[in-house]
């Protein structure tokens, strides 16, 4: 039901609904996901990436949560530039698991592009 919720933009009541899937079953992967999703899309990036590495954990290889790792981490601007890291080594190992990831490139790319600047 929280997925349904999600495709309507009512990210409350999915949430909602993804936490009771976790009270049954915490190792639920797609409720960690989509609940990630869910805050990301609420500007919620603590949030999201605590639901993200939670789903990492139960499967490392799957870019539907390196993607996202990633980018809130890139969007999290610090001043030790730790998060920036963070985001890329992300992205990087999606090009391991997938190194014909033309997307996980073309974002390690852009963020080079950006350093030198």
């Amino acid at each position: 039901m929280g997925y349904v919720y999600s495709l309507n933009n009512n990210s409350d009541l999915a949430i909602e609904n993804y936490k009771k899937a976790l009270e049954l079953n915490p190792n639920c992967y797609a409720a960690l996901v989509y609940m990630g999703d869910c805050y990301k899309f609420n500007g919620n990036y603590a949030l999201a990436e605590e639901n993200y590495k939670k789903a990492a954990s139960l499967n490392k290889k799957d870019r539907h949560v390196l993607y996202p790792l990633g980018s809130i981490n890139i969007k999290q601007k610090d001043k030790s530039h730790t998060k920036l890291i963070l985001g890329m080594k992300n992205y990087e190992s999606a090009l391991t698991f997938n190194p014909s990831d033309s997307y996980a490139e073309e974002v390690l790319v852009k963020i080079a592009k950006l350093q030198t600047k």
